[in-house]
């Protein structure tokens, strides 16, 4: 008995330092990841542009970033804490906000494509008696809602920058060409998850295709079955909203505003270096380093996140040295103070998780 005991003690000890190694190196890399990207854009933007926008800067004026931040936060808490409760079970808020908190730090420091979070929050939810099939629904019940909203907000700025003649030219041509492509594939979703026939056909459509691929690339064995747990999971999802679209109501308003201030926290720091831009110029700007940063797989997009945001302003008319400043105080209060203050909160956590590979 105290044998078996004192192996358990040794392989959560062994977990533990397994665990804080893993942190320490993604925090490492990404703040080398950091110091290169900031290195090469203050080369590009020139101190001098930089040193204006600091004096420029109002000090009282940065708690508003600080703010839409939790703002953010707390919203997105509240669509997980609505959804879970569409599903029959229960979590206080406190506990939704910890592990988003958490589960986001996860993401941000494991290059996963999003399935670190997804496996903390796993962890987090059955831990607190949820089943292991309705924890995974509700994480990508919550996923779909995000993304549809996301879908909503590009489509806006694209809009709004088409009706006000923002762009011009090649631009103008592709804004309209990605603008109904959106349009188009959020209409193809609300299809999906109106009518199961279709949905079902789609999805099986999609494996029997990707199916295709792996066997041909040669990796059939190895991805086969995460990408048909993959289709099942999108399935449950959808079937989850399906089946009780009025419980979603409130989550899906919940996780506009969650976008809504997210993307108010990069708004807000323009406003608070004196060089303003318009709300749909954030939209486009913040949309597209955000699918930058989650394909790169970079530990918090660190880098790819910064140079798809300067370089999508500069094309929309924003230059690097007024754009700069806003971005690293978006960095640092969107993504720097959640993770040191998660790191408080997830006393314990990290025992037992498995890493994002093993996550079925």
């Amino acid at each position: 008995m105290s044998g078996g005991a004192d192996d358990k003690n040794l392989q959560q000890r062994d977990d533990d330092r397994g665990q804080r190694t893993s942190l320490r190196r993604g925090t490492t890399i990404v703040a080398l990841l950091l110091a290169a990207a900031y290195t090469a854009m203050f080369l590009v933007a020139g101190t001098g542009d930089l040193h204006a926008a600091w004096d420029r800067m109002e000090a009282h004026f940065l708690v508003l970033p600080l703010v839409a931040t939790f703002l953010s936060y707390l919203t997105m808490s509240l669509s997980y804490e609505g959804i879970v409760r569409a599903a029959g079970a229960r979590i206080s808020l406190r506990d939704m906000l910890r592990i988003t908190l958490v589960a986001n730090t996860a993401n941000y420091i494991f290059p996963s494509g999003g399935l670190s979070g997804f496996a903390f929050r796993l962890v987090f939810f059955t831990k607190r008696g949820i089943t292991a099939g309705t924890a995974v629904a509700i994480s990508f019940t919550q996923t779909l809602l995000t993304n549809l909203m996301l879908v909503l907000f590009v489509v806006y700025g694209m809009v709004n920058l088409l009706l006000t003649g923002g762009i011009h030219g090649v631009s103008l041509i592709a804004a309209a060409v990605a603008t109904g492509l959106l349009s188009a594939g959020f209409l193809l979703l609300v299809v999906m998850i109106s009518m199961a026939g279709v949905r079902r056909r789609l999805l099986k459509t999609g494996e029997r295709l990707v199916d295709r691929i792996l066997a041909r690339t040669g990796y059939h064995g190895r991805f086969a079955d995460r990408a048909r747990h993959f289709f099942g999971h999108v399935e449950e999802g959808m079937a989850l909203f399906a089946g009780r679209p009025g419980a979603m109501a409130m989550p899906s308003v919940w996780i506009f505003f969650d976008w809504l201030f997210m993307m108010g926290t990069l708004w807000l720091g323009f406003y608070a270096t004196g060089r303003p831009v318009s709300f749909s110029l954030v939209t486009i700007a913040f949309s597209v380093s955000s699918v930058a940063a989650f394909i790169s797989l970079v530990p918090a997009g660190a880098g790819v996140l910064e140079g798809a945001l300067a370089g999508t302003l500069a094309g929309l008319g924003v230059p690097l040295g007024d754009s700069l400043l806003p971005i690293i105080l978006y960095r640092f209060c969107y993504f720097i103070v959640p993770t040191i203050i998660s790191f408080f909160l997830a006393h314990g956590a990290f025992t037992g998780v498995q890493p994002p590979e093993e996550v079925v």
